[in-house]
């Protein structure tokens, strides 16, 4: 049974500063529960579900508590009382080698969550296993993060690190950062062991990286519009870069 004080703290950490200091972070609903048993079993510290809810196969042998709608209702941040909820410890190791990727994508103070997570989602899709975040990006465990990048943060290595530590860690062929002037896509042959760096919303990427990198690329447009969306143009760029040699 689940008590007041475990109600308490599973709130608390819908605040980042508290899923910092407990290394914890919450996931709700059945579909990001999924994913998230079948990819990162190891992770999951305890499952609080209802009596509707049908554990997958893979569920066996986890930390598994039945508890009522009001109890779920309680502990949510939806609107829609999800049948469950997982508690989950953040990953063990912060170190990482790179693992031969085609390119590499660094995002770089990203404030909307939902971009965020949608950026995670379409490079998961393209068979992506790593991603770089700049420290000042929205926190990969937030939870609009979570449910727009649909449980592809399980599959995926998401470190945050600082540009000039990651570039003085690795060598990359060339760093490309995405700017309204700029190369086009098509005019970028070589693009084996590159960074490619997608900036903020409103602020686009930061001069500091601007001043690291080889070439600013950018995406041709034809419209009149100002502007893409930066997870629209992460995936026109992930697509075009992943299809073409």
């Amino acid at each position: 049974m689940i008590t007041n004080l475990q109600i308490k703290f599973i709130k608390s950490l819908h605040l980042k500063k508290n899923r910092l200091e407990y290394g914890q972070y919450v996931c709700e609903g059945e579909k990001i529960i999924h994913e998230l048993i079948i990819s990162q079993p190891e992770s999951i510290d305890t499952i609080y579900a209802c009596d509707s809810w049908k554990s997958p196969a893979q569920a066996k042998n986890l930390n598994i508590q039945l508890v009522s709608n009001k109890e779920l209702e309680r502990m949510s941040q939806h609107t829609t009382v999800p049948s469950v909820i997982a508690l989950v410890n953040f990953p063990k190791s912060k170190n990482f080698k790179l693992n031969q990727q085609k390119f590499y994508l660094y995002i770089d103070q990203i404030a909307d969550p939902g971009n965020l997570g949608t950026i995670i989602r379409t490079a998961d899709w393209y068979g992506h296993k790593q991603i770089f975040l700049s420290p000042n990006c929205v926190d990969l465990y937030n939870q609009k993060v979570i449910q727009s990048a649909m449980g592809s943060h399980f599959r995926m290595q998401c470190f945050e690190i600082d540009f000039q530590q990651l570039i003085e860690r690795h060598t990359f062929n060339h760093i490309l950062a995405t700017a309204m002037e700029g190369q086009a896509l098509s005019e970028i042959s070589d693009i084996r062991n590159s960074l490619i760096v997608l900036g903020s919303e409103s602020h686009g990427v930061s001069e500091e990286i601007f001043k690291r990198c080889t070439k600013k690329i950018t995406i041709p447009s034809f419209g009149q519009t100002e502007s893409l969306n930066v997870a629209v143009a992460a995936g026109i760029i992930i697509h075009h870069f992943t299809m073409n040699d």
